[in-house]
């Protein structure tokens, strides 16, 4: 199966009866939407910040917080699944986000950048 049926179907499964419910659950909806808000007042942006997320699952967060950062700074986004980690960087790549995340593929305690380096 090449990258843009495996697409296909992620964008698919995002709407499964197993994520569905909860992807559009106002619980869902209201935490995402309040954790946007916190991070967008609680945090400057400036040029050359660096933030790390820890977990792409779906990667909606880390396309908010690719967004977010706009052109000023640089996402990485960590996850121990190599298929996620493929999977996420096609999909920013196809969808042509503005500024994309460095992916890794590694167990968090495996990452050998100090944790300094980071923002969150």
């Amino acid at each position: 199966m090449d990258m843009d049926e495996k697409l296909f179907r992620y964008y698919l499964d995002l709407k499964s009866p197993e994520a569905g419910e909860w992807n559009s659950s106002p619980q869902c909806l209201y935490t995402e939407m309040v954790t946007r808000d916190y991070i967008r007042k609680s945090f400057a942006i400036f040029d050359g910040i660096k933030v790390c997320n820890v977990g792409i699952g779906a990667g909606d967060w880390d396309d908010y917080l690719g967004y977010w950062l706009k052109e000023t700074g640089e996402l990485t986004s960590i996850d121990i699944d190599s298929e996620i980690c493929e999977m996420f960087e096609y999909r920013q790549q196809r969808e042509r986000h503005p500024n994309p995340a460095k992916v890794i593929c590694t167990n968090i305690f495996n990452f050998d950048e100090p944790v300094e380096t980071f923002l969150l």
